[in-house]
């Protein structure tokens, strides 16, 4: 049984973005090595401005930025008046969180270049880093207008502001047009997955992949987010196909492994779920929840002792990994040692301290263990935090009135009621509790509101306590309800 919703792997987490400038190997050691004579002063070394150039980006894309300064500072010198390189000057001290200061620089020359595509393009980028995100867009719009060279990047840039700013449909508009100059722009094939995923529109999501696959059949990307927009809308097979031709395009595509495995998990296919998750090991093998993933899938396919060695590696791999720990916990309660999964769960709990599906779980187990004043106040803090499951209501209720506490388990139900006032399975087991407490006229009241909402999930309440089946009372008020519709 799978406790809590598959760790589903967004390609905004996946994908290793890659828009790093293209260098020739020798050239860059070349310059890297007369870097490092300038740096050290050991001698003076001159560098022409495109050398500066490639070797600016190159120390941003590492995140050298002392470094980048450095060559541009010395730059400056022998080319004061270079727009490019001031502006690149601005770039770095935007990224060293200097926006004041590079907005200066910037508004400097746009005095002297006020159609610059360059500048307007760094002036929206440092708004954008302040969280003036429509300055930003007015900026960049400015920049497309009077740019010469390939608009895609602006445009790209242009749909991540209104991204910032909440509007994923004129997002997902300019993503779409990067595509149309495009195609192989990987960023702008994922963030339109995620603006449709905000909007919770997986099935033009799923329209739009479709389409674009037809163009463009060997993006990988596309294929990886057509099968997630796939697996959200509970397609499971035409998600599992579509993180296979993923796959035959990219065979270390991890995102993909994952998502495959996991969509298995669904599909109760847990031995070939298993298969896939190791082979996702095989390329991050000292990944905390790639282990935690597999112990979970074999907890699911109850073979615990193998379950629980995994979780004992994600536990050691990543000590501050919660779910590790109350995996643990689980296996070893499965396992039939229940005082001994206490201390696990406790750990986990301190590291996820408000996860309501393992508080869920610990309150069960303390109830097990007969602890039952710390069981009772676990269950009504994941009421607190999960008010709209209504699980946790009914089973806070049985352990309150199995345990000698009616009053109080009916009163928990009530108080379910008030977030969850259409869930028939409330009324159904209040209207047991009632009858057990020759309550009858309260107890005909909630059945005959149960039967209004749903009447088929009566025999829930016959599971609950089957001794209902005989009652004159159940018979008499269902007899009404069938006569009345």
């Amino acid at each position: 049984m799978i406790r809590w919703d598959r760790f589903w792997l967004f390609a905004k987490f996946v994908l290793m973005r890659d828009h790093a400038t293209s260098y020739n190997e020798g050239e860059i050691n070349s310059l890297l090595e007369k870097f490092a004579l300038l740096r050290s002063g050991i001698e003076s070394t001159y560098f022409d401005e495109y050398q500066v150039e490639i070797l600016t980006q190159y120390f941003i894309e590492k995140d050298e930025l002392n470094n980048a300064l450095f060559i541009l500072k010395h730059s400056l010198y022998l080319f004061p008046n270079s727009v490019h390189l001031k502006v690149l000057q601005a770039e770095i001290l935007i990224l060293f969180g200097k926006e004041d200061r590079a907005l200066g620089l910037l508004n400097e020359l746009e005095k002297q270049e006020p159609y610059n595509s360059e500048i307007l393009f760094m002036k929206g980028s440092a708004y954008s880093q302040i969280g003036e995100h429509e300055e930003a867009i007015e900026l960049l719009k400015s920049a497309l207008e009077h740019s010469n060279d390939d608009s895609s990047e602006i445009l790209f840039n242009i749909a991540l502001e209104f991204q910032y700013l909440g509007d994923n449909l004129s997002a997902i508009r300019y993503f779409k047009k990067v595509l149309k100059l495009d195609p192989n722009h990987q960023e702008a094939v994922l963030e339109i997955a995620f603006n449709y995923e905000e909007l919770g529109e997986f099935d033009k999501s799923i329209t739009f992949y479709k389409a674009f696959i037809d163009e463009n059949p060997y993006s990988e990307q596309a294929w990886f987010n057509y099968g997630y927009a796939c697996s959200r809308m509970e397609k499971h097979t035409e998600a599992l196909e579509a993180y296979d031709y993923a796959l035959v395009i990219k065979e270390d595509f991890l995102g993909a492994l994952i998502n495959k495995a996991n969509t298995l998990i669904f599909l109760n296919r847990l031995t070939e779920a298993i298969e896939v998750y190791k082979e996702a090991i095989l390329i991050k093998p000292k990944d905390s929840n790639l282990h935690y993933l597999i112990g979970e899938a074999y907890e699911n396919n109850q073979d615990y002792e193998i379950a629980l060695s995994y979780y004992e590696k994600s536990k050691d791999l990543d000590p501050f990994n919660a779910n590790a720990w109350l995996g643990i916990g689980i296996v070893k309660d499965l396992l039939g040692n229940p005082k001994e999964s206490v201390n696990y769960f406790k750990k986990g709990l301190e590291l996820d301290p408000d996860n309501p599906n393992y508080l869920y779980l610990f309150a069960e187990l303390l109830q097990k263990l007969e602890r039952l004043d710390e069981s009772f106040a676990i269950y009504s803090k994941v009421t607190k935090l999960d008010p709209e499951n209504a699980s946790i209501w009914l089973d806070y209720s049985n352990a309150l009135f199995i345990n000698n506490k009616p009053e109080s388990a009916i009163e928990v139900l009530e108080q379910g009621l008030n977030y969850n006032p259409n869930n028939a399975d409330l009324y159904y087991r209040l209207t047991a509790y009632f009858l057990e407490l020759g309550l009858e006229t309260d107890a005909t009241s909630t059945f005959t509101d149960a039967l209004q909402i749903n009447y088929d999930a009566r025999s829930k309440m016959f599971d609950y306590s089957p001794k209902l089946k005989k009652s004159s009372i159940i018979h008499e008020v269902i007899q009404n309800y069938i006569s009345s519709n």
